[in-house]
């Protein structure tokens, strides 16, 4: 914000985006420009390869841009930095609560990606033979007859994502460790 003649201007006012207030319409990742463009070149229409964008505050190119529109009913696209320097803590705390659930969103596909990966290794009947054959961890689950399979079978009911994801790397450790492929 910037003051002109005892009056505080926007600064994206200042450079002409349109007029105050503004608000936080969505945020657009290069994730989804990228599918935005598959659609465009499945359809015939102009596409791009490349993802990224440009502020419209500022010039720089940008990965996640945050689009914003004026009280007015202009809209542009700003980078996060450009949303900071105004100062605007209304405009700053949408975009931020924006940006983090964007980056939840693509940790759980990666998540959700590994953990596939993770149940079809599980799932196979050579590993689960090779688990069954193996003491559990726990010497007095071992003592007991239990073994690496009851662990691992125990986790996956039991254990929140980060618990699933270990014991799959765990298991995949193991079949490349006792020779699998």
């Amino acid at each position: 914000m910037c003051e002109t003649q005892n009056q505080i201007v926007h600064v994206f006012e200042q450079a002409n985006l349109g007029k105050a207030p503004f608000r936080f319409v969505e945020l657009q990742t290069t994730a989804d420009r990228a599918g935005i463009n598959r659609e465009r070149e499945a359809n015939g229409q102009m596409f791009t390869t490349n993802y990224a964008t440009s502020c419209d505050f500022c010039g720089t190119c940008i990965a996640d841009a945050y689009q914003i529109e004026s009280a007015d009913g202009k809209r542009f696209k700003v980078g996060c930095e450009c949303v900071k320097k105004t100062g605007d803590r209304g405009l700053i705390n949408l975009t931020q609560r924006a940006k983090a659930a964007a980056d939840t969103k693509k940790r759980h596909a990666r998540e959700e990606i590994k953990l596939a990966a993770g149940r079809e290794l599980f799932e196979r009947p050579e590993v689960q033979a090779m688990l069954a054959k193996m003491p559990h961890p726990r010497k007095w689950c071992a003592d007991k007859g239990e073994t690496m399979l009851d662990n691992v079978n125990w986790m996956l009911r039991n254990a929140g994502t980060s618990g699933k994801l270990k014991t799959y790397a765990e298991v995949a450790a193991l079949w490349i460790l006792k020779g699998g492929e």
